[in-house]
């Protein structure tokens, strides 16, 4: 009887063993079953523009500010845009320098928008953030443009923001 339990789990182990080494498929381990390639269905391409994706620009804020102020923030913005200004020399070339602060002036923005309100100047800071939300979108066609728009939106600000409190 011993000697039948012996030769039993012998055959067992053996048997486990070869298993391991071929599988369900007559393959060695190791080796991957060869299957037949069947045709893909084409992929249906849609243009992006039939299906646009809504943004709320009003979600992008900052949580906290090193601006005291509406009006700080507008000055600060107006000299790190200007040319050369030591803003943009910490960047590689100009255009990373806007790209920067077109994002920061759409979250500032918001940030500021009871001051912008109590100012009356809504529909000017609207434009402004929209022209930077373009802007920021890195690489829109009309990006020179969009620039020139943007500076003449902030100017604009700016001499509002400076006659109404005489300060430069």
């Amino acid at each position: 009887m011993k000697k039948i339990v012996i030769i039993a789990v012998s055959i067992l182990c053996v048997g486990f063993v070869a298993s391991q080494f071929i599988n369900t498929e007559g393959t060695k381990a190791g080796e991957k079953p060869i299957k037949k390639s069947e045709p893909m269905e084409p992929i249906e391409q849609v243009e992006a523009a039939e299906h646009p994706i809504e943004t709320n620009i009003s979600e992008f804020q900052v949580e906290a500010t090193e601006f005291n102020s509406l009006e700080g923030f507008v000055n600060s913005t107006q000299r790190d845009w200007t040319d050369g200004s030591e803003y943009r020399s910490v960047y590689a070339d100009d255009r990373n320098a806007e790209l920067q602060l077109s994002n920061s002036v759409v979250r500032y923005i918001n940030y500021f928008e009871n001051e912008i309100k109590e100012a009356g100047l809504s529909k000017e800071f609207s434009e402004w953030q929209n022209v930077a939300f373009e802007i920021s979108k890195h690489d829109p066609e009309n990006y020179e443009e969009l620039v020139s728009e943007f500076e003449t939106s902030l100017n604009m600000i700016h001499t509002k923001m400076n006659e109404d409190t005489g300060s430069k």
